[in-house]
């Protein structure tokens, strides 16, 4: 599938690149393939994994999904938030001193990390992104997405909705 890219499509953050347009199309397109890999795995066995889910946990489910992507190809800048309720979803780890505050906020057991205390990740010290639950926003809510928006899918629904 093909993007557009917004010309100032650039995530930075007091002047220092957090994230490259480039980026983020790598993430879209590393979600979009898991998304993919999952639907047909699951419906070798006759489960459409994602009719199972419902829209609310669906868009959740994605949305993870997208956030795990996008921690991916940050190079190290952002890492995902590990209480589930927590604000915000990618957190902002682009400072030695930042990773190091995140490192002493968890332990890990075999290689999954547990929160010491779920109350520092709501709201994080030192900020990050958010991703967006598509499924459950007002319309206030969609019409900042659009004014936001970073890459969009090369489809002219897509395109009048987005590029304005």
């Amino acid at each position: 599938m093909d993007y557009i890219l917004r010309p100032d499509s650039a995530v930075a953050i007091d002047g220092e690149l957090i994230l490259s347009g480039d980026d983020v199309i790598c993430a879209i397109n590393f979600c979009n393939q898991a998304l993919r890999t999952l639907d047909e795995q699951t419906k070798q066995y006759d489960i459409n994994f994602f009719e199972l889910l419902g829209m609310r946990n669906l868009s959740g489910m994605v949305g993870e999904c997208f956030a795990k992507s996008v921690e991916r190809f940050s190079d190290g800048n952002l890492h995902s938030n590990l209480h589930q309720d927590g604000y915000p979803d990618l957190l902002l780890t682009n400072t030695k001193k930042r990773l190091r505050y995140y490192r002493s906020l968890y332990t890990k057991s075999n290689g999954k990390k547990y929160p010491k205390d779920k109350a520092l990740f709501s709201p994080f010290k030192y900020g990050g992104g958010r991703t967006t639950s598509v499924s459950i926003m007002t319309s206030a809510g969609v019409r900042k997405m659009c004014e936001g928006w970073i890459a969009v899918i090369d489809l002219e629904p897509y395109v009048e909705t987005f590029v304005i």
